[in-house]
């Protein structure tokens, strides 16, 4: 189930009702980023949804909000978590690898995550893939 924001064109949900929808125990998975902009208030619902314990998908602006600071993001994952980051996404994050496929691998490897890296080639990897 989406919940739109009607009042704000490309917001799903406003920031004030995040809390409310975490709580909500029939929600079990959260999708943060898309079209969500880089506000003050995005690196608290990240890291809110994270600490959820809900299975998460990061994308997008919840990922370029923690460019200068990967650690605190990486830091809160768990293995619910899938993250779907572009070249433009990461710019400033440490994924390591190459290319696509080879940054897919490598970060999975890494964390444990679902990582799935878009793009003109994208790639993914299940987060136990390759162990």
């Amino acid at each position: 189930m989406l919940i739109y924001a009607g009042d704000a064109p490309g917001t799903i949900v406003t920031a004030a009702d995040w809390q409310s929808l975490l709580a909500e125990r029939r929600y079990t998975a959260a999708v943060i980023g898309p079209g969500a902009g880089l506000t003050e208030d995005l690196p608290a619902m990240v890291l809110a949804t994270l600490h959820s314990g809900k299975a998460t998908v990061l994308d997008a602006d919840a990922l370029t909000v923690f460019a200068d600071d990967p650690p605190r993001l990486f830091g809160a994952t768990h293995a619910q978590t899938v993250l779907t980051p572009h070249s433009g996404n990461s710019r400033g994050c440490s994924w390591p690898g190459g290319k696509q496929a080879g940054q897919a691998r490598a970060a999975a490897a890494a964390t444990g995550w679902g990582v799935v890296l878009t793009g003109a080639d994208t790639g993914g990897r299940p987060p136990t893939a390759g162990r």
